[in-house]
């Protein structure tokens, strides 16, 4: 994917006057209709295709547009998910994880993305009234120096299997059309743009961790890059990880970089909020993750020279306006290329 095109991808869904690719998901319900509900009310919809962007469809074909989104019309080429499929009843293992009163399909690679679709359009206006990122390079000094002034910075985004870049279409594991870069790549790529710098990324992140793992090591994985700027981004594996015991794991590697390199400046990402079928002792991917949002900004102003980028927050408000089956990549704890996206707008938004 060009440059160009991560640019257009990265304008904040808050503030474009035309959303790009948002995606959606449709489920048939009870009644044998399918609608999918959009960020905004729908003013003038421009173009609808698969996911891949390779296939377009059309309006009074295989879609109408309603007040809140976009319904599927009888005998539309759109793919559809049966509830069954979501929520299977008899599962071949390995391929679901139980809630409290159903079993929650699970997959990994590009099988969401192929049946997902991307709708861009025309708001009737932008009524974001949830949680928005807060301008933070004045609370980062050396990486506003870095940028500003230097040229160069050394950039480490430190984390779990989202930081990796799980289930973005340009991502190795679930690589497919349009080869959408993960959020780290995209954040590097459009800073480097916007500030004329020579970014320089290192992601040692690695899937499954939690902040435990994080802080045993950071010593080897994070320490030796002597970034300017770490992004640290634990918590989708730290639901059952008590709020106190997540923040000094959290504290020992910010602490860990900064022994090495002193002027390093943090960003202390809230992870994007897991599957919320999914807090059953035998499947507890979403738990404590929301207590950790007010002792992250409670850490960022003890160690100073740091900042919270708050995907939970964010997350949280998305999902009062659309469905998790909407922004998920593999339906239990990682971001598919909308969501992908919206990460990079928000830290994108930090550092201006």
């Amino acid at each position: 994917m060009d440059l160009k095109e991560i640019l257009k991808r990265c304008e904040p869904v808050w503030r474009t006057p035309v959303v790009y690719a948002e995606s959606v998901a449709f489920v048939r319900g009870d009644d044998g209709s399918a609608e999918a509900p959009l960020l905004y009310a729908p003013k003038r919809v421009i173009r609808v295709t698969d996911a891949r962007e390779e296939r377009e469809y059309s309006e009074g074909v295989d879609y109408e547009v309603t007040e809140r989104g976009v319904r599927l019309t009888p005998g539309s080429r759109i793919f559809c998910f049966e509830r069954a499929d979501l929520e299977p009843v008899d599962p071949a293992p390995g391929t679901y994880f139980p809630a409290a009163d159903r079993n929650v399909f699970f997959t990994e690679g590009h099988f969401f993305h192929d049946r997902q679709v991307s709708v861009t359009y025309e708001p009737v206006r932008l009524d974001w009234d949830g949680h928005l990122p807060a301008p933070a390079l004045d609370r980062l000094p050396h990486a506003k120096k870095c940028l500003l002034e230097d040229k160069k910075l050394r950039l480490l985004v430190y984390g779990d299997s989202l930081s990796v870049g799980a289930n973005a279409s340009g991502f190795a594991d679930s690589y497919a059309p349009p080869y959408q870069p993960t959020y780290a790549d995209m954040l590097t790529a459009v800073l480097a743009e916007r500030y004329g710098a020579e970014i320089t990324l290192h992601n040692p992140s690695k899937g499954g961790a939690d902040s435990a793992w994080g802080a045993a090591n950071a010593g080897e994985l994070a320490v030796p890059f002597k970034p300017d700027l770490a992004i640290v981004a634990f918590g989708g594996n730290d639901s059952p990880t008590p709020p106190e015991v997540y923040i000094d794991n959290l504290r020992r590697i910010a602490c860990a970089v900064r022994r090495e390199t002193p002027e390093c400046d943090v960003i202390f990402a809230a992870t994007m909020l897991p599957n919320k079928l999914l807090c059953t002792d035998r499947a507890r991917f979403y738990g404590n993750q929301p207590l950790f949002v007010a002792p992250l900004y409670a850490l960022a102003d003890e160690i100073g020279r740091a900042a919270v980028a708050s995907i939970s927050e964010m997350h949280d408000w998305l999902l009062t306006r659309k469905r998790f089956v909407d922004m998920t990549g593999n339906n239990v704890n990682h971001p598919n290329d909308f969501m992908h996206r919206l990460h990079a707008q928000y830290y994108l938004e930090m550092m201006k």
